[in-house]
């Protein structure tokens, strides 16, 4: 009963592992593994290894890329990803539109288990007809500011994750800040509170160590961002 009771659960991570491996690019061993992590799927490095050679020694369309490395695999079957994961036009339609709105308000590890979701996504307007109505509304919708346009200042991927992270965890964060472009940097340990999207600007908003004032930090003058292991404290009737 129990070797059964295995199995079954190996089979299971095997098909996690599959419809993860995407059809129109590679993705490596090491981005596997953290979308399963985020997903919340206990699985070695090892036993990814193992588990991703037997899949491209098998004839489940897996090819393993091994020129160089990191090795990178990915998928050759023709069949629809969405109809694996129970999807159709409109959830291909809603998917897309999500992560580009949404893109600062998820928590990474959150996009990154729905990764293989999007990949599915993208794969079924790129192959839909021209004339698809759910491939031609991608085209007629567009956010537009009710002000002036600006250029997005830049935020470094790393910086809005371990924020994210910290937030999401309830967390300290000690971070590295500029006030103004010409300013010295500063550092602070802050209590993060949350995310505020202002046209084309991401602040955090937060309070400065022992203090209950509320603070507002913009993402792109963020140098440096580390995780502490101290609760974060929320002023009261925040």
């Amino acid at each position: 009963m129990t070797r059964d009771t295995s199995s079954l659960q190996e089979a299971k991570m095997l098909l996690e592992v599959l419809k993860r491996i995407p059809l129109n690019r590679k993705i490596s061993t090491t981005d596997l593994h953290q979308q399963l992590t985020a997903a919340g799927y206990e699985l070695s490095r090892r036993t990814l290894q193992r588990y991703l050679k037997a899949l491209s020694e098998s004839d489940m369309g897996v090819q393993c890329d091994d020129k160089s490395k990191p090795f990178g695999y990915r998928r050759l079957l023709n069949s629809n990803d969405l109809d694996r994961v129970g999807l159709g036009a409109d959830g291909a339609l809603l998917l897309l539109l999500a992560r580009e709105h949404l893109r600062y308000q998820m928590p990474p590890d959150l996009t990154n288990s729905l990764s293989y979701l999007f990949d599915a996504a993208e794969n079924y307007m790129h192959t839909a007809s021209g004339s698809s109505p759910e491939k031609l509304w991608l085209s007629k919708v567009r956010f537009v500011s009710g002000s002036l346009p600006l250029c997005p200042p830049m935020i470094r991927p790393s910086i809005f994750n371990k924020v994210s992270e910290g937030l999401f965890k309830q967390v300290k964060l000690d971070i590295v800040y500029f006030k103004s472009e010409n300013e010295e940097e500063v550092q602070l340990r802050v209590s993060p509170l949350g995310l505020v999207q202002q046209d084309v600007r991401l602040y955090l908003v937060c309070c400065y160590e022992d203090t209950t004032q509320i603070r507002n930090l913009a993402l792109h003058r963020i140098k440096k961002v580390e995780l502490t292991t101290f609760i974060a404290e929320e002023p009261k009737g925040f």
